[in-house]
């Protein structure tokens, strides 16, 4: 009996060794095939490049967050070291998951988290790019269960699924540095008029209180790092209709832990023009982009009183990078 139970866990030892070199191929491959992705939000190969333990502030949220803060402006202005990791029209629940990921390789002293996802539907049309970039880990998986519908929850687990089209079309492994530390620039300016609200369709309370959960839990964990959380909504030409917005300001009340800016309130047509700062009603260009990061350098450095030391080399080619974009 010795012997056969002997010869039992070798047999599994194997087996679990045979899963573990095909689960570490299958993993390589879809680095191989999976599209680099440095623009347009999910831009977890560029964060990786950043020195750990180097940030002193990371935004996160959806498109809004990428096209409108610029971390290279609060250097300028502060001398802060911050980040934009956030996805396209990504979802609170999906933010959640962001943030825990984060702090794997970084320890902010700020979590500013941008909540006009808070209406947006249970899942939206970006699931595999804001899951299927994040790194391998627990967090993945978690948010793969939690932040993404069913019928994309295989591709996400096994991205040979959602990438095997792109066979031979191999990728290099390799990201560098991103100059201009997740942000998107967005030049065009149009011409968006005046302020309108835009109406929440199809509301759904149940998926509103889980994304007022998903804030109380980033709270929770951020607390227990130490780092303070700003909540906001960034200036916008179309924002949601002022009952839902006096909703939401209601519930992040009672969030124990965290601030709430609503910066719609702070800045006028005059400071930030439908006419010259908007790429569209919710995004602003690189002109709008650069006057509200101007102005949320203050904010920043009023939450990191003892900024680290950043790495001025980096930070700027980075002030020279947006630069050279602003004046496209």
């Amino acid at each position: 009996m010795t012997g056969q139970h002997t010869n039992r866990l070798k047999e599994a030892a194997a087996f679990c060794c045979f899963l573990a070199a095909l689960l570490g191929f299958v993993w390589l491959a879809s680095a191989l095939l999976i599209p680099h992705r440095e623009v347009y939000g999910a831009n977890w190969g560029g964060y990786a490049k950043e020195k750990r333990g180097s940030l002193d502030a990371i935004f996160f949220g959806s498109s809004i967050v990428y096209c409108d803060v610029v971390p290279a402006v609060i250097y300028d202005r502060a001398g802060i070291a911050s980040y934009v990791l956030a996805g396209p029209e990504q979802t609170l629940t999906a933010t959640e998951y962001y943030v825990k990921e984060a702090f794997r390789t970084q320890s902010p002293r700020l979590a500013a988290v941008e909540v006009n996802g808070a209406f947006y539907s249970e899942y939206t049309a970006y699931t595999k790019a804001n899951i299927g970039y994040m790194p391998p880990s627990l967090n993945r998986l978690l948010a793969t269960f939690r932040a993404a519908e069913p019928e994309e929850r295989l591709g996400l687990l096994f991205p040979l699924v959602n990438y095997h089209d792109e066979w031979p079309h191999f990728q290099n492994l390799r990201y560098d540095a991103d100059n201009l530390a997740g942000y998107t620039p967005m030049a065009e300016a149009n011409q968006i008029g005046g302020i309108y609200e835009r109406p929440v369709e199809a509301f759904s309370q149940a998926v509103f209180d889980r994304n007022i959960e998903s804030l109380r839990e980033i709270v929770r964990f951020c607390k227990s790092r130490d780092c303070k959380v700003l909540f906001f909504l960034a200036p916008n030409h179309q924002p949601w209709e002022g009952s839902y917005r006096a909703m939401l300001e209601e519930e992040l009340k009672t969030i124990e832990g965290a601030d709430f800016i609503d910066f719609n309130r702070r800045f006028d047509e005059e400071e930030l023009s439908g006419y010259r700062d908007f790429y569209d009603p919710q995004h602003l260009n690189t002109r709008g982009a650069e006057t509200f990061s101007a102005y949320l350098a203050g904010i920043v450095k009023s939450y990191v009183d003892t900024p680290r030391e950043p790495d001025k080399t980096l930070w700027e080619e980075r002030v020279n990078a947006f630069k050279t974009v602003r004046a496209e």
